[in-house]
């Protein structure tokens, strides 16, 4: 019975990770999904405390606000030592996100809390974790 239940266990735990890749268009059909998709970067915006640290950065894809297709939200545990923030550098280049959609005002969103979640190509480099 112990090894029924752990395979029971083990079947959830990887269905709470597959991910479906959609297109970008295709995202305010799939709200609570797990999904992996890419867009073009068309706007950037960094929030920052009162000591000018990162606490927040919104990536819009597919047009800019208020039209974007995909907001992510990207919150700083992103930051490794080797991985930077997202910022302005990164406008016009393509995000590939992998995470949950889920509506934010009215619109779509992945909120992308760990490096394995975003991976952004730029015309200069990409940037992808250390794995």
């Amino acid at each position: 019975m112990k090894f029924f239940s752990l395979l029971i266990a083990m079947a959830i735990g990887l269905s709470c990770f597959a991910q479906k890749e959609i297109k970008l268009e295709q995202v305010k059909d799939h709200v609570g999904d797990s999904v992996k998709l890419e867009g073009m970067i068309y706007g950037i915006k960094v929030f920052e405390d009162d000591d000018k640290n990162p606490t927040l950065s919104v990536i819009n894809l597919g047009a800019a606000y208020p039209n974007q297709l995909l907001t992510i939200a990207v919150y700083p545990s992103y930051k490794t030592k080797d991985i930077v923030f997202p910022d302005e550098r990164f406008m016009g280049g393509k995000a590939v996100v992998f995470g949950k959609i889920e509506m934010y005002k009215g619109k779509p969103q992945v909120v992308v809390r760990s490096p394995n979640q975003l991976y952004i190509v730029s015309t200069d480099s990409i940037i992808v974790p250390n794995q």
